[in-house]
């Protein structure tokens, strides 16, 4: 991924990775967590003020396009997952390409502001999944039905770490949408309150966000005039909880992007 050499998008950008690095650097939990999460409110109402100086005019209009993101596997339907959670929260939406039991890559259609936070995200996000996942691991001993200790086979010790971290990847998305949904709608709200108060005639923040929607939705049809729907899969009820855990846990945007390439072939 590239960062921006320059422009109000490499500055917030720059700010929230200031308050990132801040926020790993101080000894105190509580500042830690109220540095992380400016950021995001940060990152969250640029996006929903740069839409509502679209709506009025006072900036030129933010293209609607599509990027590509190709996953390798293991666990390339759960970074899709990823991928997605974040996209649907920062008002994108996504295709994903199935390869048998894997998903090969995923298409993300939005507003190109938009989709260089998800790009942003899902790169910082992803790192964090993956390190979680691979703290997971299934017993090598179980009891009998004599309530014995027994040795596990190696290869069914493997079999369900697997599953144990594809389901932690699987909770840590769920979660991660839920955090950043509610993020965006305290922002919505706040940017609301701050155009009433002033009484400039500006549209309702709603009103504006729902048209940016619209218009991509429209576009999205256009792209992918014949969509066909999946049935999700089920997963290990406690590698779940643990990746729901995790993701509780994440930061929200603390690490730096390497090249674009790397970051999202993972």
């Amino acid at each position: 991924m590239t960062e921006p050499t320059d422009g109000p998008d490499a500055n917030i950008l720059r700010k929230v990775r200031a308050l990132m690095d801040k926020a790993n650097s101080t000894e105190f939990e509580g500042e830690a967590d109220a540095l992380r999460a400016k950021a995001m409110e940060m990152m969250t109402a640029y996006g929903i003020e740069e839409a509502m100086l679209e709506a009025t005019g006072q900036k030129k209009a933010d293209h609607v396009t599509k990027i590509t993101v190709t996953f390798v596997n293991p666990y390339s339907t759960e970074k899709h997952m990823l991928l997605r959670a974040i996209a649907v929260a920062l008002g994108c939406r996504t295709l994903r390409y199935p390869n048998g039991k894997s998903v090969s890559h995923t298409d993300v259609v939005g507003h190109s502001s938009d989709l260089e936070r998800v790009e942003f995200l899902y790169t910082l996000l992803l790192v964090q999944s993956e390190t979680g996942a691979a703290k997971v691991r299934a017993a090598s001993t179980e009891k009998d039905y004599y309530g014995d200790i027994r040795i596990v086979p190696t290869s069914k010790v493997a079999a369900r770490t697997r599953s144990l971290r594809a389901a932690y990847m699987a909770g840590f998305a769920e979660v991660i949408n839920e955090r950043l949904t509610e993020i965006r709608r305290h922002a919505e709200a706040q940017n609301q309150a701050t155009h009433a108060a002033a009484g400039d005639g500006a549209p309702g923040t709603a009103l504006v966000l729902a048209s940016r929607k619209e218009i991509v939705d429209n576009a999205f049809r256009e792209y992918f005039p014949r969509v066909s729907h999946s049935r999700g899969r089920a997963y290990n009820t406690s590698g779940f909880a643990a990746g729901q855990a995790g993701g509780r846990q994440a930061d929200l945007g603390q690490n730096r992007f390497g090249s674009r390439g790397k970051a999202l072939t993972r």
